[in-house]
């Protein structure tokens, strides 16, 4: 039996077809809606995906790629990364959402791995080889080829053995390659009526009411049913529910968007909310609040309820496994004085929107209004909360999406027949760090502080958070650190960390001179920064954003 690469690809593409991972060119052309499969095969005769040495699955180059190649030990097979860049990969950066994914899928099934060896290939060395770990951040360069699976001796080569990894190692695949919506930042606002379920107890717990359709009629309950508890703030933001879809997250992502709460009850439909400035919580934040809000604690109300029995056939277990899948969906949040629940239900009238005789109500769909429409129907309601009024009347609003006979109310115009000074200062994208001595914190800032303040509290550290504007203070043995929060996905680490300095200085002259200083940042600093910071007895701390684990410098 030949052993060259050629000839294992050729007996592995033809023995695979017993298998599944023989389908893999059907899977990836349903998993990346491809209009046709790229190749029958899994391996194919290039230059471009095969040499004497390695292999690559056919199409894999941008992917997470099904490999093979020689080794000194002898034969690997597994999955990879291979950062070079290419035509059909021309920055390593693409790779970036999937090596997270696959960190992720880790974290929360290592099982999937524990069969598995790891190692790397880097400027021109091979690592030794390890039982397999996270990806850091400081393997994403340019030439690195990164290799998880099996090593046999070549003369031991078992097909078998081999097909059979392959196969179990698809769900890794398919995670990692099922792709997330893909949005893109909208500059201009929007604002949109969207249905929730009926709730009999004002929204500040479940009620048990029988909805028509979705997710709260097949499980008995809704996740919007919290959304007027005032337990749920998260670090100045409040957090609430409604079902979500793409075009929603693209003016969340920057805090562009209005959503109206609207619910149906006996043929009538209600405002019962309004959330304006919101932004969506990624799959993190969404595990934070969780867990700040001790949310899982709330199936035993869900329980009680008969409708959540019935969904369930009295089965408390299968409750409880669906529980702990669903327990941290909180979709939105937004600043608390951009939040209104209205202390009863206000009727509306479908005209006052739309020609039609009644406005939408699956939990799935939304409905685009005009800010003008939103403030006459509601702004008597709104006469304390004028932050909401504010951000309906400053800014610039998508109108794309209206008819050229429908006339649209300028901002001037709107505050001055509802703001009543006529001239507010907008709150858009995001809160300025210093106003009149009262600190806000934006969104990122937000999140990035509750994962530090979570990675000092797994350590045993105690701290406290923005007392004397300082963001984090804790005690190590006798010392004292003062930590300045810097996220710096929309800025350039050198940027972050020269404001930092500056506002560290000034808490260590005001508060505590002896006290040690600490800077936290988003990402991982380049290494003229951390000598920077250390030229100035100060340490630097970043968040690794593919392994979510923070290291010092």
């Amino acid at each position: 039996m030949s052993n060259s690469l050629k000839s294992i690809a050729n007996q592995i593409n033809q023995k695979s077809k017993d298998f599944e991972i023989g389908k893999l060119q059907d899977i990836r052309k349903k998993l990346k809606g491809l209009k046709k499969k790229a190749n029958s095969n899994i391996f194919v005769d290039d230059s471009n995906t095969m040499t004497k040495d390695w292999a690559f699955h056919y199409g894999g180059r941008s992917e997470i790629q099904y490999n093979i190649g020689f080794e000194d030990e002898g034969f690997r097979f597994g999955l990879a990364f291979s950062l070079e860049t290419s035509q059909t990969l021309p920055d390593i950066n693409l790779l970036k959402p999937k090596i997270k994914k696959l960190n992720t899928l880790y974290e929360e099934s290592p099982g999937l791995f524990s069969d598995y060896k790891m190692w790397y290939w880097q400027n021109g060395e091979r690592s030794e080889i390890f039982d397999f770990r996270k990806i850091s951040s400081d393997l994403i360069q340019i030439g690195t080829f990164i290799f998880f699976g099996k090593l046999v001796e070549v003369d031991k080569l078992d097909y078998g053995v081999i097909l059979n990894t392959f196969d179990n190692m698809l769900p890794i695949y398919k995670s990692v390659e099922t792709g997330i919506p893909e949005t893109t930042v909208q500059n201009t606002k929007t604002c949109v009526l969207k249905p929730i379920m009926w709730n009999t107890n004002n929204y500040k717990g479940p009620s048990g009411f029988v909805s028509a359709g979705g997710f709260s009629k097949d499980y008995g309950y809704g996740h919007e049913e919290w959304n007027n508890d005032n337990k749920w703030i998260w670090r100045k933001y409040k957090v609430f529910h409604t079902e979500s879809k793409p075009k929603l997250l693209e003016y969340s992502s920057d805090g562009n968007l209005c959503i109206v709460m609207i619910a149906s009850f006996e043929k009538n439909q209600y405002a019962v909310g309004i959330a304006t400035n919101v932004y969506h919580n990624e799959d993190d934040e969404r595990k934070l609040i969780a867990d700040e809000l001790n949310t899982y604690d709330n199936y035993n109300q869900v329980w009680q309820q008969v409708s959540v029995k019935r969904a369930f056939d009295n089965d408390k277990e299968n409750f409880l496994e669906h529980w702990k899948k669903n327990y941290t969906w909180v979709q939105w949040k937004c600043p608390i004085d951009n939040y209104y629940w209205f202390e009863n239900p206000i009727l509306l009238n479908p005209h006052d929107f739309t020609d039609k005789d009644k406005l939408i109500s699956m939990h799935g769909s939304y409905q685009r209004v005009l800010p003008q429409q939103i403030l006459q129907i509601l702004s008597k309601h709104l006469s304390e909360k004028p932050d909401i009024i504010d951000w309906l009347t400053t800014g610039e609003f998508d109108t794309d999406w209206i008819d050229n006979t429908t006339k649209v109310s300028s901002n001037a115009k709107l505050r001055k027949k509802y703001s009543g000074s006529g001239a507010n200062a907008p709150t858009t994208k995001s809160f300025s760090y210093w106003i009149k001595g009262q600190r806000n914190i934006e969104p990122l800032h937000a999140k990035l502080q509750a994962l530090f303040v979570k990675y000092l509290s797994k350590k045993g550290v105690s701290y406290v958070e923005n007392k004397d504007y300082i963001d984090v203070q804790y005690t190590l043995g006798k010392d004292l650190y003062y930590c300045e929060i810097k996220p710096t996905q929309n800025m350039d680490s050198k940027y972050a960390i020269r404001i930092a300095v500056g506002q560290l200085l000034e808490y260590q002259y005001f508060n505590q001179k002896n006290a040690n200083l600490e800077i936290v940042i988003g990402s991982k600093p380049r290494n003229s920064e951390i000598d920077f910071v250390k030229s100035l007895n100060m340490r630097l701390t970043y968040l690794d954003e593919l392994t979510d684990e923070f290291i010092t410098e």
